[in-house]
């Protein structure tokens, strides 16, 4: 299966350069969740739709694809995040880290703080099939992430010195 571009989607839960956390443990893998705008990403989002048609009738067999099975593409309007709604997201993880890298192609590190959920990147992925005691599905393989340009993070993002005003303070207040 040949691997889709996602070009210009927003990150959310973006675990780039650190395993991903599930209730306070690791997952072991890197993870991120992209944003795909139901109007601005539609050829997109039907070129997943049509992979993950396509995967499925590959792995299931003719006349063998459940008319419900788990896939990662879902409904945005059905999730309730931030930056959701009128989206189609889609999850993809590794236990390899992924490529990171900038606008120049500079590869991205955890301490150059450049890159955060919020933001637009662009994003390569493909899919692959489990078949285990936890179930048949169809997953998303996370290879490699660009940034496009910054976005304002979910969750707020950090706060600045110029969130406060100055005062002086008398030894007396303490």
């Amino acid at each position: 299966m040949a691997a889709i571009m996602l070009k210009n989607v927003r990150l959310s839960f973006a675990s780039l350069f650190e395993h991903e956390e599930y209730n306070q443990e690791s997952t072991g893998k890197f993870a991120a969740t992209f944003l795909l705008n139901k109007v601005e990403h539609a050829s997109t989002i039907a070129q997943i739709e049509k992979a993950i048609s396509d995967f499925a009738l590959e792995k299931f067999g003719a006349g063998k694809v459940p008319k419900v099975y788990k896939q990662p593409l879902m409904d945005g309007d059905l999730q309730d995040y931030d930056g959701y709604a009128g989206c189609m997201s889609i999850k993809g993880s590794t236990k390899k880290r992924p490529i990171v890298i900038d606008q120049k192609k500079i590869t991205l590190t955890k301490e150059d703080e450049r890159i955060f959920s919020g933001d637009y990147v662009n994003a390569k992925i493909d899919f692959w099939f489990q078949d285990n005691s936890y179930g048949k599905r169809i997953n998303c393989n996370l290879i490699a992430v660009q940034l496009f340009k910054q976005g304002e993070r979910f969750g707020g993002g950090d706060a600045s010195v110029d969130d406060f005003d100055s005062y002086s303070v008398d030894d007396d207040d303490f």
